[in-house]
């Protein structure tokens, strides 16, 4: 079947980010040669992107805070990854600026990400104010 239209309406530089972020995570954490699979779908009133890789997953005594800053959830392969604990962190924000979120979705192997946002409506969605949440997280969370 065909895949309907789905709109949205986001800060173009901040959704490249969240997703780029999304697919470095997936590079980094799977092996040469494992498939990671990008795909949208409108679901109720937003669209989900979903980043799903067979990669070594997410520990579970990670789920809760691997979207807090400077979140690690193994020093070694962290280190070896590169990187600070930022990059989901960031995702979530951005997300959260838009009205939506990023979450792990249950994957049976390997690690799914979905970033959720909501559907534009005519005269609604303001991108400005998203880009002003994430430079203002107290502005943010008043919301």
């Amino acid at each position: 079947g065909s895949i309907p239209d789905v709109t949205i309406v986001a800060d173009e530089i901040l959704l490249r980010t969240a997703l780029d972020t999304l697919l470095e995570n997936a590079v980094q954490y799977t092996d040469d040669y494992v498939r990671i699979a990008v795909s949208a779908r409108g679901h109720r009133n937003e669209v989900v992107i979903s980043v799903a890789d067979e990669g070594v997953g997410v520990d579970p005594s990670a789920h809760e805070r691997i979207f807090e800053r400077f979140a690690r959830t193994d020093e070694s392969r962290s280190r070896r990854a590169g990187g600070v604990g930022l990059g989901l962190a960031t995702a979530a924000a951005i997300a959260r600026a838009h009205g939506g979120s990023c979450s792990l979705a249950p994957s049976p192997k390997g690690a799914t990400f979905e970033l959720r946002l909501p559907l534009s409506r005519a005269g609604h969605a303001d991108t400005e104010r998203a880009a002003g949440a994430l430079a203002s997280p107290a502005a943010a969370r008043s919301e």
